[in-house]
C-alpha cells in the first residue's frame, strides 16, 4: 500500500506516521509512506497512491483543490481530509472525502477509519494466480481494462500490465462485482470506463495510447447496446 501524507506543520506528519506505521504493523499490511510539506510537491510525485492524508490548508494552498487534481489522477485514491477548520466541511463532502479528521488526531477513530477504508479497498480488488509466474495477483477491478480467452488460458489487460489465469471466463467473470464491466462477445469482458468508440460490431477500448479493439457478436449486439448506452447515461 502506498500512503501520502501532506501537510505543513511537521508535527501532524510525525503524529499521522506513526499512528499509521502502527496500524498497518499491527495487521501485517505492507506500507510505503511518503511524505510532503506541501500540496505542490505531492502533485509533482508520479506514484499512485492508495490512501492520501490532506490538510486543507497547506501553508497557502488549499487542499480541497489539491485533492481534487489527485482524484482526476487517481480515482481510486482514498481521501482523508485533516484539518482545525470545521468551515471546510462542506468543500470535504463535495470531494467524496472518506473521512474528516479534526486535529489533534484521534488514533482510535483513525483505526476505525482505516479499518473501513481497507474494507471498501478489498471489494474492489480482485485476486487469482497468474498461471505464467505462479505469483498472487491482487488488482483493482477499476484497473482492468479488458479479460479474453487466449489459447486456454485468460489474459487479463490492465493499467499495471498483463497476467494470465486457469480460470474459465465466466469464472472469471464471476470475481467482477463492478458495474461497468459488459461482454461484447463471449470469449471478451471489457470495462466500459475504457471506451473510447463504439460501432455495432466492435468497441474500442483505449489505455494509455495503447488502443484495443474488441468485436461484438450478433448474437451480443442487441444486450451489449443497451448496457453500453445505460453506462453512457450514467444510469
Amino acid at each position: 500500500m502506498k500512503v501520502a501524507i501532506c501537510d505543513d506543520m511537521n508535527e501532524i506528519v510525525l503524529e499521522l506516521s506513526e499512528y499509521i506505521e502502527q496500524y498497518f504493523l499491527n495487521h501485517n499490511y505492507n506500507l510505503t509512506l511518503f511524505k510532503f510539506n506541501s500540496g505542490k510537491e505531492l502533485l509533482i510525485s508520479e506514484e499512485q497512491y492508495d490512501l492520501i492524508f490532506l490538510d486543507v490548508e497547506i501553508g497557502e494552498e488549499n487542499g480541497i483543490e489539491v485533492g481534487k487534481i489527485l482524484k482526476e489522477k487517481n480515482p481510486n485514491a482514498i481521501i482523508f481530509i485533516v484539518t482545525a477548520y470545521n468551515k471546510y466541511l462542506d468543500d470535504a463532502f463535495d470531494l467524496q472525502v472518506f473521512r474528516f479528521f479534526n486535529k489533534p488526531i484521534e488514533p482510535e477513530r483513525l483505526n476505525k477509519a482505516l479499518d473501513s477504508a481497507f474494507e471498501l479497498i478489498n471489494k474492489k480488488i480482485i485476486e487469482f494466480v497468474d498461471c505464467k509466474t505462479n505469483e498472487r495477483v491482487k488488482i483493482v477491478q477499476n484497473d482492468i481494462v479488458l479479460a479474453f480467452i487466449d489459447g486456454r488460458k485468460i489474459k487479463i489487460v490492465s493499467t499495471k500490465g498483463e497476467n494470465y489465469c486457469n480460470l474459465k471466463l465466466k469464472e472469471f467473470a464471476g470475481l467482477l462485482s463492478a458495474s461497468f464491466f459488459a461482454s461484447p462477445h463471449a470469449s471478451f469482458i471489457v470495462n466500459l470506463n475504457y471506451s473510447t468508440k463504439y460501432q455495432r460490431t466492435e468497441i474500442t477500448l483505449t489505455n494509455d495510447k495503447k488502443e484495443y479493439i474488441v468485436p461484438v457478436s450478433a448474437k451480443n449486439q442487441p444486450s451489449f447496446r443497451e448496457t453500453y448506452f445505460k453506462f453512457q447515461s450514467g444510469e
